[in-house]
């Protein structure tokens, strides 16, 4: 069900587990010579959902065990180690946010490295019940209940569905995304539907929204501080675990894009 649906939305969209995206990556790295650990260092825009901090350890770890036999000593610990991260609610790069709230990954870089590149994930999430064949929710290591994903992303979704506003002192990044997301759901004229494919749409929607917007945040980001970018983005879907093994999700990645100059150019 997730791949064939997700086929009426992303045409060209690849869906991989983690280390198989991690291959993916290493070699779109090595394409670019964008080299995460060699002279690039790690960014990501994710939610600060613990399921997508697994999977974004799987995916490094992955990234680890390609470069590691290739580059050997070109490897700088510093750099293969350290990611700077922005984590807002969905992993959405909301309206507002610009190419400075990047550029202190690109200051992380040592002075000394040629050539230098910036590599960047972004995945906006979503869970998948395979019991039910759902979307909006999934198991997590050590539950035996279902949980929304993601959580703040279907609070705002559930409230606009029922017509409500949320509570005045709720967190102002959650007002943002109640505001935000319906902006989406209007525009692209989304309904509830069964299993949760209304929440689904209004995932993809959104990431598809963002990243016009990411990219051309990007390419300043690249023209202002010299350096590469490498981005990769798309949907993470996280999917019901035994035991922890993020390995079991999914990443349908959209948008490979590679900037230079300030000039992108399509993977």
């Amino acid at each position: 069900m997730i791949n064939d649906f997700l086929k009426g939305y992303f045409d060209e969209a690849k869906v991989f587990t983690p280390h198989e995206f991690a291959r993916e990556a290493v070699g779109k790295m090595q394409e670019t010579s964008a080299i995460l650990g060699v002279n690039g260092i790690g960014a990501t825009i994710l939610c600060s959902d613990d399921q997508c901090s697994a999977v974004k350890d799987a995916i490094s770890e992955g990234v680890a065990k390609e470069i590691g036999p290739s580059y050997g000593d070109q490897v700088n610990d510093y750099l293969a180690n350290n990611r700077y991260q922005r984590r807002p609610f969905g992993g959405i790069f909301m309206p507002g946010s610009t190419w400075r709230s990047l550029s202190p990954a690109v200051h992380h870089l040592p002075q000394k490295i040629k050539d230098p590149a910036l590599i960047l994930w972004n995945f906006p999430h979503i869970g998948f019940n395979g019991d039910e064949n759902s979307f909006g929710n999934f198991i997590r290591d050590g539950h035996e209940k279902h949980t929304t994903s993601c959580g703040a992303l279907c609070a705002v979704y559930k409230a606009i569905m029922n017509g409500q506003e949320m509570p005045e002192d709720q967190d102002k990044d959650v007002l943002e995304l109640h505001s935000y997301i319906r902006n989406i759901i209007e525009t692209n004229g989304i309904s509830d539907e069964e299993n949760g494919l209304g929440i689904l749409k209004t995932t993809i929607f959104a990431q598809r929204e963002q990243i016009g917007r990411l990219v051309n945040e990007l390419k300043i980001l690249s023209a202002k501080e010299s350096v590469k970018v490498l981005l990769f983005s798309g949907i993470e879907i996280d999917t019901n675990n035994e035991g922890e093994n993020a390995d079991d999700d999914l990443l349908a990645v959209t948008d490979t894009v590679f900037i230079e100059n300030g000039e992108e150019t399509r993977l």
